[in-house]
């Protein structure tokens, strides 16, 4: 099994370091491969809608960047975590511009899925999606919103577990790693 972990590691963001030493600990422990991609050392521009990864070159961005390497580690992981400042309930800027190079991998066409439309898979679904969040001053209902848009995610994914952590400041490190620790038993019982 593969999990990516896509990590906006900028300062002041850096505060979840740990949360991600104590994802890959685990998960490898649990025979996981991992691979974090780090938004600070990718360079992935922002998507312009010109769906050529739809047209031209199906299943693949048609800008020449780092989110094709991005889009490929998403294509073939079965656990996708993203570790993220929280911007007014949903993702960093620079964890939304590499969010929006997931694209290449669905279909243009639509189907229904859960009563719902939803662009088809071009690969074979995650088994989850977890949104890991950090903010520097507590806010509810941004969390509530963040954890809403992980639920809205893991629909379009067709997801089996789509769950989100946040944390702030006042969370310490033991807080932090049981919290985690039992996001990963969820994941750990999926069938």
């Amino acid at each position: 099994m593969h999990a990516l972990i896509l990590y906006d590691d900028g300062r002041p963001e850096a505060a979840l370091d740990p949360v991600e030493a104590v994802l890959t600990e685990r998960l490898q422990a649990a025979g996981w491969t991992v691979e974090t991609l780090r938004t600070s050392a990718l360079s992935i521009r922002p998507c312009v809608g010109c769906f050529t990864c739809w047209t031209r070159t199906p299943g693949e961005c048609g800008m020449d960047d780092d989110a094709r390497t991005y889009a490929k580690a998403h294509a073939r992981s079965q656990l996708f975590v993203v570790l993220t400042p929280v911007s007014f309930g949903g993702y960093s800027g620079r964890t939304k511009t590499a969010l929006d190079h997931i694209v290449p991998n669905i279909f243009p066409t639509i189907t229904l899925r859960k009563g719902e439309v939803h662009h088809p898979l071009r690969y074979p679904a995650l088994r989850g999606w977890l949104n890991i969040g950090w903010q520097p001053v507590p806010d509810a209902a941004c969390a509530e919103t963040f954890a809403a848009l992980n639920v809205r995610n893991g629909l379009n994914g067709d997801v089996k577990l789509s769950d989100t952590l946040v944390f702030t400041p006042a969370d310490n490190a033991a807080a932090r790693t049981a919290a985690v620790h039992a996001l990963l038993q969820k994941v750990e019982a999926l069938p």
